[in-house]
Protein backbone atom coordinates (compact mmCIF):
# COMPACT_ATOMS: atom_id res chain seq x y z
CA UNK A 1 0.00 0.00 0.00
CA UNK A 2 1.34 3.67 -0.88
CA UNK A 3 1.06 5.43 2.00
CA UNK A 4 1.89 9.23 1.59
CA UNK A 5 2.78 12.06 3.89
CA UNK A 6 2.71 15.82 3.33
CA UNK A 7 3.43 18.43 5.14
CA UNK A 8 0.10 20.70 6.02
CA UNK A 9 1.75 23.72 7.25
CA UNK A 10 3.79 26.02 10.21
CA UNK A 11 2.15 27.28 12.92
CA UNK A 12 4.21 29.43 14.94
CA UNK A 13 6.85 26.72 16.28
CA UNK A 14 4.81 23.94 15.94
CA UNK A 15 4.74 21.20 12.79
CA UNK A 16 1.45 19.82 11.59
CA UNK A 17 1.78 16.28 9.50
CA UNK A 18 -1.11 14.88 8.27
CA UNK A 19 -0.95 11.25 7.15
CA UNK A 20 -3.33 10.36 4.32
CA UNK A 21 -4.61 6.38 4.97
CA UNK A 22 -7.60 4.66 5.46
CA UNK A 23 -6.24 1.88 6.79
CA UNK A 24 -3.12 2.70 8.89
CA UNK A 25 -2.40 3.05 12.05
CA UNK A 26 1.26 4.90 13.36
CA UNK A 27 1.88 4.81 17.10
CA UNK A 28 5.84 5.38 16.26
CA UNK A 29 7.30 7.87 13.71
CA UNK A 30 10.34 8.10 12.70
CA UNK A 31 10.92 10.52 9.58
CA UNK A 32 15.03 11.38 9.37
CA UNK A 33 14.23 13.52 6.22
CA UNK A 34 11.33 15.59 5.17
CA UNK A 35 11.15 17.38 1.90
CA UNK A 36 8.28 19.46 0.83
CA UNK A 37 7.08 19.21 -2.72
CA UNK A 38 7.25 22.04 -4.69
CA UNK A 39 10.34 23.68 -2.39
CA UNK A 40 13.87 23.49 -1.07
CA UNK A 41 12.83 23.97 2.47
CA UNK A 42 13.73 20.72 5.02
CA UNK A 43 12.94 19.09 8.03
CA UNK A 44 16.33 16.62 9.14
CA UNK A 45 16.92 14.50 12.36
CA UNK A 46 13.23 14.56 13.49
CA UNK A 47 12.93 11.25 15.71
CA UNK A 48 13.27 9.41 19.28
CA UNK A 49 16.69 9.73 19.65
CA UNK A 50 18.67 10.94 22.65
CA UNK A 51 18.47 14.42 21.42
CA UNK A 52 15.75 14.60 19.40
CA UNK A 53 15.39 17.35 17.01
CA UNK A 54 13.72 19.25 14.40
CA UNK A 55 16.42 21.49 11.93
CA UNK A 56 14.82 23.89 9.39
CA UNK A 57 17.48 24.71 6.24
CA UNK A 58 16.87 25.87 2.56
CA UNK A 59 18.83 23.27 1.06
CA UNK A 60 21.14 20.40 2.55
CA UNK A 61 24.39 22.31 1.80
CA UNK A 62 23.75 25.28 3.72
CA UNK A 63 24.46 25.47 7.52
CA UNK A 64 21.10 25.24 9.32
CA UNK A 65 19.03 28.59 10.28
CA UNK A 66 16.69 27.25 12.16
CA UNK A 67 16.61 24.43 15.18
CA UNK A 68 14.01 23.17 17.69
CA UNK A 69 15.57 20.69 20.23
CA UNK A 70 15.43 19.64 23.60
CA UNK A 71 19.11 20.35 25.24
CA UNK A 72 17.75 21.00 28.85
CA UNK A 73 14.00 21.57 27.44
CA UNK A 74 12.95 22.79 24.52
CA UNK A 75 15.55 25.47 22.72
CA UNK A 76 14.54 27.11 19.52
CA UNK A 77 17.26 28.55 17.94
CA UNK A 78 19.64 29.64 14.93
CA UNK A 79 22.18 26.56 13.90
CA UNK A 80 22.68 25.74 17.65
CA UNK A 81 21.56 25.85 20.75
CA UNK A 82 23.54 28.85 22.10
CA UNK A 83 21.72 31.51 20.50
CA UNK A 84 17.56 31.57 20.36
CA UNK A 85 14.81 31.11 23.09
CA UNK A 86 15.45 28.67 25.29
CA UNK A 87 12.50 26.92 27.29
CA UNK A 88 14.27 24.77 30.57
CA UNK A 89 12.15 22.03 32.21
CA UNK A 90 12.34 21.98 35.91
CA UNK A 91 9.10 21.58 36.62
CA UNK A 92 5.79 23.90 36.99
CA UNK A 93 6.13 27.20 37.46
CA UNK A 94 9.57 27.33 37.96
CA UNK A 95 10.86 26.63 34.58
CA UNK A 96 13.22 29.63 33.29
CA UNK A 97 13.27 31.26 29.86
CA UNK A 98 15.92 32.86 28.03
CA UNK A 99 16.60 34.72 24.99
CA UNK A 100 20.07 34.68 23.66
CA UNK A 101 22.38 35.89 21.17
CA UNK A 102 24.97 32.93 20.22
CA UNK A 103 26.74 32.46 23.42
CA UNK A 104 26.00 35.75 24.97
CA UNK A 105 23.18 35.88 27.41
CA UNK A 106 19.98 38.52 26.26
CA UNK A 107 17.32 38.57 28.90
CA UNK A 108 16.31 35.64 31.37
CA UNK A 109 12.96 35.31 32.91
CA UNK A 110 13.52 32.81 36.39
CA UNK A 111 11.07 33.00 39.45
CA UNK A 112 9.25 35.75 37.84
CA UNK A 113 12.53 37.86 37.82
CA UNK A 114 13.41 39.24 34.56
CA UNK A 115 17.41 39.24 34.00
CA UNK A 116 19.48 41.45 31.38
CA UNK A 117 23.15 40.19 30.85
CA UNK A 118 22.54 37.69 34.05
CA UNK A 119 20.96 34.07 33.66
CA UNK A 120 20.13 34.74 37.92
CA UNK A 121 18.26 37.76 38.37
CA UNK A 122 17.88 38.60 41.84
CA UNK A 123 15.04 41.43 42.07
CA UNK A 124 11.96 41.80 39.32
CA UNK A 125 14.50 43.64 36.85
CA UNK A 126 18.14 43.14 37.32
CA UNK A 127 20.71 44.06 35.28
CA UNK A 128 23.88 41.69 35.90
CA UNK A 129 26.24 43.11 33.27
CA UNK A 130 29.35 43.83 34.88
CA UNK A 131 29.81 48.05 33.58
CA UNK A 132 32.88 48.77 35.58
CA UNK A 133 35.32 50.98 34.06
CA UNK A 134 33.02 53.72 32.88
CA UNK A 135 31.08 51.46 30.80
CA UNK A 136 27.42 53.13 30.04
CA UNK A 137 25.18 50.31 31.48
CA UNK A 138 21.54 51.00 31.05
CA UNK A 139 19.62 54.18 29.01
CA UNK A 140 16.79 55.57 30.18
CA UNK A 141 15.56 57.65 27.56
CA UNK A 142 17.50 59.17 24.12
CA UNK A 143 16.61 62.60 22.56
CA UNK A 144 17.13 62.65 18.55
CA UNK A 145 19.29 65.72 18.66
CA UNK A 146 23.57 64.81 18.78
CA UNK A 147 22.03 61.10 19.32
CA UNK A 148 24.97 60.01 15.97
CA UNK A 149 27.73 61.34 18.65
CA UNK A 150 29.74 59.42 20.41
CA UNK A 151 27.28 57.57 23.23
CA UNK A 152 24.29 60.38 21.83
CA UNK A 153 22.17 62.47 23.95
CA UNK A 154 20.83 60.64 26.73
CA UNK A 155 20.05 59.78 30.43
CA UNK A 156 21.54 57.30 31.40
CA UNK A 157 22.99 55.39 34.16
CA UNK A 158 27.33 54.63 33.94
CA UNK A 159 29.20 52.53 36.44
CA UNK A 160 32.61 52.90 37.51
CA UNK A 161 34.65 50.33 40.20
CA UNK A 162 34.53 48.97 43.37
CA UNK A 163 37.66 50.34 44.41
CA UNK A 164 38.24 53.23 46.35
CA UNK A 165 41.45 53.94 44.76
CA UNK A 166 39.84 53.79 41.38
CA UNK A 167 37.75 56.93 40.13
CA UNK A 168 38.38 59.09 43.04
CA UNK A 169 36.26 55.74 44.83
CA UNK A 170 32.97 56.66 42.35
CA UNK A 171 30.42 53.62 41.89
CA UNK A 172 27.97 54.56 39.54
CA UNK A 173 26.35 57.98 38.03
CA UNK A 174 23.36 59.04 37.05
CA UNK A 175 24.05 61.25 34.12
CA UNK A 176 22.68 63.39 31.36
CA UNK A 177 24.70 63.51 28.42
CA UNK A 178 24.38 65.68 25.21
CA UNK A 179 26.40 64.98 22.00
CA UNK A 180 27.88 62.01 23.38
CA UNK A 181 29.50 64.71 26.29
CA UNK A 182 28.25 64.46 29.86
CA UNK A 183 26.54 67.59 30.98
CA UNK A 184 25.26 67.27 34.38
CA UNK A 185 25.37 64.17 36.87
CA UNK A 186 24.31 62.31 40.31
CA UNK A 187 27.41 61.01 41.02
CA UNK A 188 27.48 58.33 44.10
CA UNK A 189 30.78 57.32 45.87
CA UNK A 190 31.63 54.26 47.37
CA UNK A 191 33.65 55.35 50.50
CA UNK A 192 34.64 52.18 52.88
CA UNK A 193 31.86 49.69 51.55
CA UNK A 194 28.88 49.81 53.30
CA UNK A 195 29.77 52.89 55.46
CA UNK A 196 31.46 56.34 53.94
CA UNK A 197 29.11 56.50 50.58
CA UNK A 198 28.56 60.02 49.38
CA UNK A 199 26.50 61.98 46.81
CA UNK A 200 28.00 64.64 44.32
CA UNK A 201 26.03 66.58 42.06
CA UNK A 202 27.01 68.16 39.15
CA UNK A 203 26.06 70.73 36.81
CA UNK A 204 27.36 72.29 33.17
CA UNK A 205 30.11 70.97 31.66
CA UNK A 206 29.66 67.91 34.79
CA UNK A 207 31.55 70.19 37.25
CA UNK A 208 30.79 69.75 40.91
CA UNK A 209 28.13 71.94 42.43
CA UNK A 210 26.91 70.63 45.49
CA UNK A 211 28.08 67.63 47.68
CA UNK A 212 26.38 65.38 50.91
CA UNK A 213 29.28 64.05 52.89
CA UNK A 214 28.79 60.96 54.92
CA UNK A 215 27.75 62.93 57.90
CA UNK A 216 25.16 64.25 56.18
CA UNK A 217 26.70 67.85 55.93
CA UNK A 218 25.53 69.49 52.58
CA UNK A 219 28.08 71.68 50.99
CA UNK A 220 26.83 74.23 47.98
CA UNK A 221 30.26 75.25 46.24
CA UNK A 222 32.63 73.46 48.52
CA UNK A 223 33.37 69.58 49.00
CA UNK A 224 33.97 70.06 52.61
CA UNK A 225 31.26 71.15 53.86
CA UNK A 226 31.70 70.95 57.98
CA UNK A 227 28.10 72.03 58.98
CA UNK A 228 24.79 70.64 57.97
CA UNK A 229 25.11 73.33 55.59
CA UNK A 230 28.27 75.38 54.23
CA UNK A 231 28.09 77.59 51.75
CA UNK A 232 30.67 79.23 49.79
CA UNK A 233 28.76 82.63 48.39
CA UNK A 234 26.19 84.46 48.39
CA UNK A 235 22.63 83.89 49.81
CA UNK A 236 19.37 85.71 49.89
CA UNK A 237 16.22 85.06 51.48
CA UNK A 238 13.38 86.25 52.29
CA UNK A 239 13.42 85.43 56.11
CA UNK A 240 15.89 83.49 57.96
CA UNK A 241 15.00 82.17 61.81
CA UNK A 242 17.56 80.81 64.10
CA UNK A 243 16.70 78.94 67.39
CA UNK A 244 18.93 79.60 70.19
CA UNK A 245 19.04 78.77 73.76
CA UNK A 246 20.03 80.48 77.10
CA UNK A 247 18.96 84.20 75.62
CA UNK A 248 21.38 86.67 77.85
CA UNK A 249 18.04 87.77 79.78
CA UNK A 250 20.73 86.92 82.63
CA UNK A 251 22.81 89.94 81.95
CA UNK A 252 19.84 92.05 84.06
CA UNK A 253 19.83 89.91 87.42
CA UNK A 254 21.14 91.14 90.11
CA UNK A 255 23.57 88.88 90.53
CA UNK A 256 25.40 89.64 87.23
CA UNK A 257 28.89 91.03 87.13
CA UNK A 258 29.78 93.34 84.83
CA UNK A 259 33.04 94.60 84.28
CA UNK A 260 33.75 98.56 84.54
CA UNK A 261 33.95 100.92 82.01
CA UNK A 262 37.40 101.34 83.16
CA UNK A 263 38.17 98.00 83.23
CA UNK A 264 36.54 97.65 79.52
CA UNK A 265 38.39 100.52 78.04
CA UNK A 266 41.75 98.65 79.62
CA UNK A 267 41.06 95.22 77.88
CA UNK A 268 40.11 97.21 74.78
CA UNK A 269 42.95 98.84 74.27
CA UNK A 270 45.34 95.41 74.88
CA UNK A 271 43.07 93.25 72.46
CA UNK A 272 41.25 95.63 70.37
CA UNK A 273 37.98 93.70 70.49
CA UNK A 274 35.07 93.70 73.15
CA UNK A 275 35.26 91.01 75.61
CA UNK A 276 33.50 87.70 74.25
CA UNK A 277 33.64 88.66 71.10
CA UNK A 278 36.10 87.01 68.51
CA UNK A 279 38.68 88.51 66.71
CA UNK A 280 38.48 89.91 62.91
CA UNK A 281 41.11 87.02 62.31
CA UNK A 282 39.11 84.17 64.31
CA UNK A 283 35.70 85.16 62.40
CA UNK A 284 37.87 85.12 58.66
CA UNK A 285 39.08 81.44 59.18
CA UNK A 286 36.18 80.23 61.67
CA UNK A 287 33.20 81.82 60.52
CA UNK A 288 30.74 82.28 63.42
CA UNK A 289 27.19 81.84 63.97
CA UNK A 290 24.72 83.88 63.49
CA UNK A 291 22.84 82.27 66.70
CA UNK A 292 25.48 83.13 68.93
CA UNK A 293 26.53 86.80 67.33
CA UNK A 294 23.27 87.40 68.01
CA UNK A 295 23.28 86.55 71.20
CA UNK A 296 26.82 88.27 71.97
CA UNK A 297 25.99 90.98 70.32
CA UNK A 298 22.58 91.41 72.65
CA UNK A 299 24.43 90.76 75.47
CA UNK A 300 26.33 93.63 75.15
CA UNK A 301 23.53 95.85 74.15
CA UNK A 302 22.63 94.86 77.62
CA UNK A 303 25.57 95.77 79.44
CA UNK A 304 25.74 98.78 77.52
CA UNK A 305 21.77 99.67 78.28
CA UNK A 306 22.51 99.07 82.69
CA UNK A 307 25.98 101.30 81.98
CA UNK A 308 23.93 103.69 80.32
CA UNK A 309 21.53 103.67 83.39
CA UNK A 310 24.28 103.85 85.86
CA UNK A 311 25.74 106.88 84.02
CA UNK A 312 22.41 108.35 83.80
CA UNK A 313 21.62 108.06 87.33
CA UNK A 314 25.04 109.57 87.94
CA UNK A 315 24.17 112.43 85.82
CA UNK A 316 20.36 113.15 87.11
CA UNK A 317 22.73 112.91 90.83
CA UNK A 318 25.19 115.78 89.55
CA UNK A 319 22.33 117.96 88.02
CA UNK A 320 20.72 118.06 91.49
CA UNK A 321 24.12 119.18 93.19
CA UNK A 322 24.33 121.80 90.41
CA UNK A 323 21.04 123.03 90.64
CA UNK A 324 21.24 123.10 94.07
CA UNK A 325 24.37 125.09 94.03
CA UNK A 326 23.09 127.30 91.44
CA UNK A 327 20.29 128.01 93.98
CA UNK A 328 22.79 128.62 96.97
CA UNK A 329 24.86 130.50 94.54
CA UNK A 330 22.10 132.91 93.31
CA UNK A 331 21.42 133.35 97.25
CA UNK A 332 25.12 134.18 98.04
CA UNK A 333 24.76 136.98 95.03
CA UNK A 334 21.63 138.58 96.41
CA UNK A 335 23.60 138.69 99.77
CA UNK A 336 26.99 140.39 98.29
CA UNK A 337 24.47 143.43 96.72
CA UNK A 338 22.35 143.80 99.55
CA UNK A 339 25.78 143.89 101.30
CA UNK A 340 27.04 146.41 98.98
CA UNK A 341 23.99 148.59 99.04
CA UNK A 342 24.09 148.94 102.68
Amino acid sequence: MVKKLMLSGVCGFFLCIQAQSQDAVYNNLNVERLTKGGGSAEFSGWGLNSNPAVDVRPNPSNRFPFVMNNHDGLTFSAHSMYGGIRFYNQGYPLGPLELSTGAKMVMSITNNNVGIGTTNPRVLLDVGEDISSQKLGAVFGRLPEGDGTGEGTFLGVRGFGTQLANYEGKSFSLEHSFYGTVNSSINFFRGLGTEGGFLAFNTDKNLERMRIDVNGNIGIGTPSPREKLSVNGNIRAREVKVEAGNWPDYVFAKDYKMESLKELEAYILKHQHLPEIPSAKEVEKEGISLGVMNKLLLQKIEELTLHLIEKDKALSLQNEKIQLQEIRMDKLEKMLKQHHKN
